[in-house]
């Protein structure tokens, strides 16, 4: 009597089904696990850009302009030397290589920068009335995306209508998509050509965080806020000037 080894055809087909279940379910959350080693990239970038932030105005006595392109250097400035030639009132790119940073966030697009204009001044932060708190030009906020109205960084206004907002600067990455999502695109349409830059400049003021949520919203952002900023400048003898 003869014994036949081997599998039948439904066998095979049983465990051919079982290992494509098995390496289906292992690619899905290999999939989630690199987008969230990108997040945590990303977000290690940012907070190293604004470490260096910090370092540049300690070292010069105010914040750069943002740049046109993302080849890394800051825009010029007026006749005067002090306001920034473009982007004063609206975002541009990050300023990379002056502030000696990496210009990509982990999905390979240009960070970009948001500066308030008095923090700008190339001959210094602005000293004029309240001096010692920091007037800011743009009521700079950051909003939950979910809870419309309600500011992650509450904003402060005085009775003379001068700003005094509690940020002074933002850098955002655009995330996996590579498009400024919600409000952080300056006209809240999406771009044309899909790219991480703003379509529409213009005194744009009022920025969007929220968690990632596939297909929806995937920007990552953080800022500088001003009271870190005069601290980090009062240690080192720059402010007031």
């Amino acid at each position: 009597m003869k014994i036949h080894c081997g599998f039948t055809l439904i066998e095979m087909a049983i465990v051919l089904t079982i290992l494509g279940l098995l390496v289906g379910g292992f690619l899905i959350p290999q999939s989630k696990y690199h987008d969230l080693k990108r997040i945590e990239l990303t977000q290690q970038r940012l907070e190293e850009i604004k470490k260096a932030l910090l370092g540049f105005a300690v070292i010069h006595g105010y914040l750069p302009c943002p740049a046109i392109d993302d080849k890394g250097k800051e825009t010029g400035r007026n006749s005067t030397g002090r306001r920034c030639v473009t982007h004063d009132r609206s975002d541009g790119y990050l300023p990379w290589a002056d502030l000696g940073v990496g210009r990509y966030d982990a999905w390979g697009n240009p960070f970009r920068y948001r500066v308030d204009g008095w923090f700008s001044n190339s001959d210094g932060i602005y000293t004029g009335i309240n001096a010692l708190v920091g007037k800011t030009e743009n009521p700079l906020e950051v909003t939950e995306k979910k809870v419309i109205g309600k500011p992650v960084y509450q904003l402060n206004i005085s009775n003379d209508s001068t700003y005094r907002a509690n940020i002074v600067a933002i850098i955002f990455s655009c995330g996996k998509n590579g498009r400024p999502d919600n409000k952080n695109d300056a006209d809240e349409t999406p771009n044309s050509d899909a790219s991480c830059q703003n379509d529409e400049a213009g005194d744009k003021h009022d920025y969007v965080q929220d968690v990632y949520v596939e297909d929806q919203f995937d920007d990552l952002l953080t800022w500088l806020p001003k009271y870190i900023l005069l601290n980090r400048l009062a240690a080192a003898g720059r402010w007031p000037p």
